[in-house]
């Protein structure tokens, strides 16, 4: 009754492999694994790795096989609605050995993508602030200050004066060329 309706059989573990990661945090029981983004497999599984990594454990399907030994797996974060992340699988080249099942991909072949908040996060205090103040300063040139034009019409202004500059500059490099080779 069970395959009539599930169209598989629950009691198969079918094609496993395992992969340490720097951090799984992103992820849980049940993401995706996608290759191209069309989901080949789900996360079942996710411990503790050698180190300090996490061991993800993959259940791959028929139409993400093979598996090579040089496979690259990455946590992508998923769109905002789709909920926490995925990964994604890039089988590696059919010139290498195909992985068997229950194999483990090191830490090497694996990576997690950085997020915008986490990038942010090295930033410091004094380094935020001065980061702030240069695009408050970049905003009030191009012309979002109390009565001055909007900051296309800056823009322009400001590349009207730079094509005018630009044919002098033309002039002096054209002369320090010479007239002769070498």
């Amino acid at each position: 009754t069970v395959l009539v309706f599930f169209h598989r059989n629950p009691f198969a573990h079918g094609y496993q492999i395992r992969a340490d990661f720097s951090t799984a945090t992103q992820l849980s029981n049940g993401s995706d694994v996608r290759i191209a983004g069309i989901t080949v497999g789900h996360v079942v599984g996710i411990g503790a790795g050698p180190g300090d990594t996490a061991q993800v454990t993959m259940a791959i399907g028929p139409s993400g096989r093979p598996v090579h030994d040089d496979a690259t797996l990455t946590i992508r974060p998923r769109l905002i609605l789709e909920g926490n992340a995925y990964i994604d699988l890039h089988p590696g080249t059919p010139d290498a050995p195909q992985l068997r099942n229950g194999s483990t991909l090191p830490a090497s072949h694996t990576s997690v993508s950085v997020q915008i908040d986490q990038a942010l996060d090295v930033l410091g205090q004094p380094l935020r602030q001065a980061l702030t103040g240069s695009i408050a300063q970049l905003a009030e040139g191009l012309g979002s200050a109390p009565g001055a034009p909007p900051g296309s019409a800056g823009l322009r202004n400001g590349v009207r004066q730079l094509s005018g500059a630009l044919a002098s500059v033309t002039s002096v490099s054209r002369a320090i060329r010479g007239t002769t080779p070498g």
